[in-house]
């Protein structure tokens, strides 16, 4: 197993014992194409049309509201 694969499934494991599955999970993979994205614009200078700006504050909004306390 690739040294970063393991990291960070010892990093979503140890998340499981901080917290429940239902607030882990959609941080942990609905936050996913956010950061490939972000890392994609920042380090191959992708572009960024203002399309893809409104999806990835629709994703994190998303994450919000599945994450907060009723």
């Amino acid at each position: 197993m690739k040294p970063a694969r393991a990291a960070g499934m010892l990093c979503f494991y140890g998340a499981l014992n901080l917290a429940p599955v239902s607030k882990v999970k959609p941080i942990a993979f609905a936050l996913a194409p956010v950061v490939g994205a972000l890392l994609g614009w920042l380090v191959l200078h992708e572009r960024m049309p203002a399309t893809k700006w409104v999806a990835l504050v629709l994703i994190v909004a998303g994450v919000v509201l599945l994450t907060r306390e009723a």
